[in-house]
């Protein structure tokens, strides 16, 4: 009897052999997920965060009023942006140019931040719940 691709076919039941046994935790281990929950919950981790949003979201504002200048710059003032300053090289193309280094030096800044305000918090997180830390 064929039976055609559309047709709903019947559920085959599994074998004991091929389900997966859950590993025994010790009684005197917490389960992962619950460390997990601890740590997310702790003060230390609440402060990490806050501390990473206090330079990311100036620095997020700063990029963001950067860019919007240059369209403000080229719409509102197109006189200003194709004044030339030598060459072809005009006011537009310096502009332009001078995001990609202050782009890079709030990289920089954000990362020596980090490493001076941040990782140390990771690092109690790391003694406080159980792991070594990366940083170290």
């Amino acid at each position: 009897m064929s039976t055609s691709v559309m047709e709903p076919q019947p559920k085959q039941e599994l074998e004991r052999e091929t389900l997966v046994r859950p590993s025994t935790i010790p009684a005197n281990m917490k389960p992962e997920t619950d460390v997990w929950t601890d740590a997310y919950r702790s003060d230390v981790f609440k402060l990490a965060l806050k501390k990473r949003a206090g330079f990311f979201i100036p620095a997020l504002g700063f990029a963001t009023l950067l860019f919007l200048g240059l369209w403000v710059i080229q719409a509102s003032f197109p006189a200003i942006a194709r004044y030339r300053l030598y060459g072809f090289i005009n006011v537009n193309f310096v502009y332009t140019m001078a995001i990609f280094p202050l782009i890079w030096t709030v990289g920089i800044l954000f990362v020596r931040y980090v490493r001076r305000e941040v990782y140390p918090l990771e690092d109690e997180l790391h003694r406080r719940f159980g792991k070594r830390s990366a940083h170290e």
